[in-house]
């Protein structure tokens, strides 16, 4: 019987979801034969997926940032009534897809007089809300002189 060595130990550590033991006791099993003893892990089904590994790093985070972003609605309103309320990822997805449209719509509601305003269920955000209304303001004066 060959003796074991650390390197394959961890060569077959890094392709299975098993431990040190599992991983020396399969080499020691098949003579030390690294492509054997991870085919017989493969059996057990004890095999690492790297597909299912960058799923959950990737997906995960993915998921977070939508999640985060559902959190956050944008608000078009006029005179204290609501004119419009979407998610903030409704409206990314929109703007990828009608940029155009989006600003045009979103041009078009300021110079009526509606106001835009950002919300999150904890609340509104009141520094980026403070600066949105003093653009708002700034072209609602620039339509009252054309």
């Amino acid at each position: 019987m060959r003796e074991i060595t650390i390197e394959q130990i961890d060569n077959v550590r890094n392709r299975a979801n098993v431990g040190y033991k599992e991983a020396k006791e399969t080499l020691e099993k098949f003579d030390g034969d690294i492509i054997a003893s991870i085919l017989y892990l493969e059996d057990q089904k004890k095999l690492r997926s790297d597909i299912k590994m960058v799923n959950t790093t990737f997906f995960s985070k993915c998921k977070d940032i939508v999640d985060k972003l559902n959190n956050i609605s944008i608000e078009i309103y006029k005179d204290g009534k609501t004119a419009l309320k979407v998610p903030s990822t409704v409206a990314i997805v929109a703007a990828i897809v009608g940029l155009p449209v989006v600003v045009l719509g979103l041009i078009l509601a300021v110079f009526t007089g509606h106001r835009i305003k950002l919300e999150n269920k904890n609340g509104s955000f009141s520094e980026i809300n403070e600066n949105i209304d003093i653009v708002t303001d700034k072209v609602k004066d620039f339509s009252k002189k054309i």
